[in-house]
């Protein structure tokens, strides 16, 4: 519907994805499966991925961006 390369697309989400996936993996699957509660687990999930975004994250121009009326379709 967009008119966007799938591979395109992949590319820009995989890095948040893994990112996500480590995350949960190492402060949510391994701990877990290692007995410690899920009422522990989430909340410091949580943190962390607040702390890490912060930390990492990049701050969006948002004067910059394109509009539905800048972008043409090619047909």
């Amino acid at each position: 519907a967009s008119a966007s390369d799938h591979m395109d697309h992949v590319k820009t989400q995989l890095p948040y994805a893994l990112f996500g996936a480590s995350i949960a993996l190492i402060f949510g699957f391994i701990p877990a499966g290692l007995g410690v509660p899920a009422y522990i687990l989430l909340p410091i999930g949580i943190i962390i991925m607040y702390l890490l975004f912060n930390k990492i994250g990049k701050t969006v121009d948002v004067t910059t961006t394109n509009t539905n009326s800048d972008m043409k379709l090619n047909q």
